[in-house]
């Protein structure tokens, strides 16, 4: 007894357990949707094939095809970006061709640890109405390192990718150009988060003339100064010097931030300038709202060194972006019209059809649906088949009704060459068009069995009792007879 008691308690228990568990649902998937052939590198200057030099950008591309991966929202996929090369944070869409909606977000990862930066897409809803998706992207990047090989590796889906370089040549060191013979202005971001501006101002002694150097500097709204980050530099002018970048930092002694305030500042270098000396002050600007930072942010920054001016713009550019497009789904209705036939008034209103749908399914293993319709009522049918499914149509029998003989239903439809009605009309076959609803009629002709329905007979609400129709000679009998009696009652009464 104790024995039977603790395994009906167990098999409860397990029961229990069992029916809390949780449910199992499915899990978004990464998947290879890059195609490796697809992928290139160009320049991003003038001449996208001209060879890169360190520090230059460059654009990655690639395309990227779901056909035939039964992709949900929520599936991801994605693309390594080489190591040779730098990114900035971001993320960016692969817009539809409305360039509005998109089908999916994809997100830049920053290279961590051992790991390369990588760009990973995330599909939407798009993917769950649409069939056979696919594009492209780009992202920006910036060459940091030189290579010895005209060629670089490109991991996708943990698969080397060799990718040709530009020019066919390898990235080369970085391109000074000539020694500037002007004030100029530069500007970048310090890092690939971009929460700071890097600034460089370029002044050749000759042009600044034998005196101090007093540079006025103005920055643009949402900006904060950092004084820390000022260096006052100097090298000789030649163009071996400027190749070399060997900069020397000026004595603190001999400049100065002279004021400061929340959109300037003003550095005095007493000098005097000399002519064969190139002067470099540099400094960083923190960004006030980084988080708040969208595609189209300018920061403006310029300067007046004694009595010339340059200006530059640091742009908070898109990271990349992408296109995106499938074949839309689509489907069909039925519309049920009225009976006809002389036997229609025997069939009540509310009867039912069934329709029988079949058709193949994703998977390619057939499918039948019933679809339930009634005379004058709304058309119904299926809708987000994959475009190209080919759906035929038949109506089953209708139930038998006493005293009506059944005719073969009739379907119609406007003239489509994705609608085939069978010489009898007895069938269709449908070719679902994306983005399109197929629309049907079907009309049930019911024959009263020996000839015509008689007709229906009234029967009082209350009583139930039949309400039989009365002809004119009858009517009249009846009154006639009724008026003898009340006569011959009269007479009696007289008596």
């Amino acid at each position: 007894m104790i024995n039977r008691l603790i395994a009906l308690l167990t098999g409860s228990v397990a029961a229990v357990l069992l029916a809390l568990a949780p449910l199992h649902s499915a899990t978004a998937a990464e998947f290879d949707a890059i195609v490796p052939g697809s992928i290139a590198i160009i320049n991003d200057g003038d001449d996208p094939n001209a060879p890169i030099h360190r520090y230059q950008n460059a654009k990655i591309s690639a395309d990227w095809d779901t056909t035939g991966r039964g992709t949900q929202a929520g599936d991801t996929f994605s693309l390594g970006l080489p190591a040779e090369f730098a990114v900035a944070s971001g993320q960016f869409e692969l817009l539809l061709a409305d360039q509005v909606n998109s089908a999916g977000t994809c997100v830049v990862i920053l290279a961590t640890g051992g790991a390369t930066a990588r760009v990973v897409c995330t599909f939407n809803d798009y993917v769950s109405t649409h069939d056979n998706v696919k594009g492209s992207l780009w992202v920006s990047i910036r060459a940091t390192e030189q290579t010895t090989s005209s060629e670089i590796e490109i991991v996708v889906s943990g698969n080397p990718v060799v990718v040709p370089l530009p020019g066919g040549a390898p990235v080369g060191p970085q391109d000074f150009g000539p020694v500037p013979s002007q004030i100029v202005k530069h500007g970048w971001w310090t890092e690939a988060s971009r929460t700071a501006v890097h600034w460089v101002i370029l002044v050749p002694g000759q042009a600044a003339g034998n005196g101090p150097i007093v540079f006025r500097d103005t920055f643009s709204w949402g900006q904060t100064f950092d004084p820390d980050s000022m260096i006052l530099q100097s090298l000789d002018n030649t163009q071996t010097e400027w190749e070399a970048q060997s900069w020397v930092s000026v004595p603190t002694n001999q400049w100065q931030l002279t004021s400061s305030t929340a959109q300037d500042f003003v550095v005095t270098f007493a000098g005097p300038a000399q002519a064969n000396k190139i002067y470099r002050l540099v400094y960083d600007t923190t960004i006030d709202n980084p988080s708040g930072l969208v595609v189209g942010d300018v920061f403006d920054n310029s300067v007046a060194v004694n009595q010339t001016t340059a200006q530059v713009s640091v742009f908070y550019e898109a990271t990349g972006g992408g296109t995106a497009g499938g074949d839309g789904r689509g489907g069909f209705v039925v519309a049920k019209r009225a009976l006809v036939g002389d036997g229609a008034s025997l069939v009540a209103p509310a009867t039912t059809y069934t329709v029988l749908a079949t058709y193949l399914g994703e998977q390619g293993s057939e499918k039948s649906v019933q679809i339930t319709l009634t005379a004058g009522g709304s058309p119904v049918g299926i809708s987000a088949l994959p475009a190209g499914t080919k759906v035929t149509l038949s109506e089953q029998t209708p139930s038998a009704i006493a005293g009506v003989n059944w005719k073969p239903a009739q379907f119609k439809a406007n003239v489509n060459p994705n609608v085939r009605i069978s010489p009898d009309k007895s069938s269709v076959e449908l070719t679902i068009i994306g983005e399109a609803t197929l629309n049907l009629t079907l009309t049930n002709t019911a024959e009263a069995a020996g000839g015509a329905a008689p007709p229906v007979k009234p029967v009082l609400a209350a009583t139930g009792v039949e309400l039989i129709p009365l002809g004119a000679s009858t009517l009249l009998l009846l009154l006639g007879g009724g008026l003898a009696l009340a006569i011959a009652r009269r007479r009696r009464a007289d008596v």
